[in-house]
């Protein structure tokens, strides 16, 4: 018995090398396939090219064979799912993408990198690929080459189109993430051009996402301009109201009570951004802790 594979490229070649010497040579269940059989592993060079080859010194029968080809189909099912599936996204993504410069590229590939478990498509292709061990089984039985990035794209058709999608949804959280830093400057520099009308606010958040705006004495500001948050029950409008209202009053200070052991919202940390080195989070204070108690009741 003999097979030659290659993984894609000289680089994942060498990857997939080092996870078959694992699997075979170090994990009891395949350990015992090598023991018996005389299991042999060697990365190759053929024609400038690295080639992994797998043989046994003796004849298999069929039950070992049918053994090594499970082991071996588990073997690069794990390894695409935890080595190759990333290295195809960023193959493409560099060699394609014209639109994009070399800089953002760098950029989605960490947004890629990052989030890519959160994205619909790549939950699909790793459904797609749950097929992968039986279909590489049923085919070592019959074949002794695999090139298993050509495997995938003929016999798991949809599997690399799905893997694909996930750089376009990369490439629109990049886009959002650029104009909204784009908007952040805007921002920053009308500040800059601008009095303060006061010195301190402290913003003080409750159930619901609704807020409370109160001066350096914790006393509500009491002014029809703020009233323009009641009544609105949608998370992005309280949202808005209240940077329009911080950019109204462009206050020296901006102190953020958020609650006792409570995560920060979003809100906040744009807040933090937007008015850089004039806002704070509130590291726990007695507003915060009757605010928490309030929102428990």
């Amino acid at each position: 018995m003999a097979f030659t594979l290659t993984a894609g490229n000289d680089s994942l070649t060498t990857a997939l090398y080092e996870k078959l010497e694992n699997l075979f040579y170090q994990e009891p269940f395949a350990g015992e396939i090598t023991a018996v059989c005389k299991l042999k592993i060697e990365l190759l060079s053929v024609d400038g090219q690295k080639m992994l080859a797998l043989w046994t010194k003796r004849t298999m029968t069929e039950m070992e064979f049918q053994s090594l080809r499970n082991a071996l189909a588990g073997g690069l099912y794990g390894f695409v799912r935890e080595t190759a599936a990333m290295a195809y996204l960023k193959e493409r993504l560099f060699s394609g993408y014209g639109e994009l410069l070399p800089a953002e590229k760098e950029q989605v590939y960490k947004i890629l990198s990052k989030e890519i478990n959160q994205y619909w498509e790549y939950g699909r292709a790793n459904h797609v690929l749950a097929r992968l061990p039986e279909l590489l089984s049923d085919y070592l039985a019959e074949a002794s080459h695999l090139h298993l990035q050509g495997f995938l794209r003929f016999r798991l058709p949809e599997y690399l189109p799905l893997l694909a999608k996930t750089i376009d949804r990369a490439i629109e959280r990049y886009t959002i993430e650029k104009e909204y830093d784009a908007f952040i400057d805007l921002i920053q520099a009308f500040i800059q051009t601008q009095k303060s009308k006061i010195s301190l606010v402290h913003v003080v958040w409750g159930k619901n996402h609704c807020y409370r705006l109160l001066d350096e004495k914790y006393l509500p500001l009491e002014q029809d301009f703020w009233q323009q948050a009641e009544g609105i029950a949608v998370e992005g409008a309280y949202d808005d109201v209240l940077i329009s209202s911080l950019l109204y009053l462009l206050p020296e200070k901006i102190i953020l009570h958020t609650g006792c052991e409570r995560q920060a919202p979003k809100i906040a940390l744009t807040i933090q951004k937007i008015f850089s080195g004039r806002a704070m989070l509130c590291a726990g204070c007695k507003v915060c802790k009757e605010t928490m108690q309030q929102s428990q009741k």
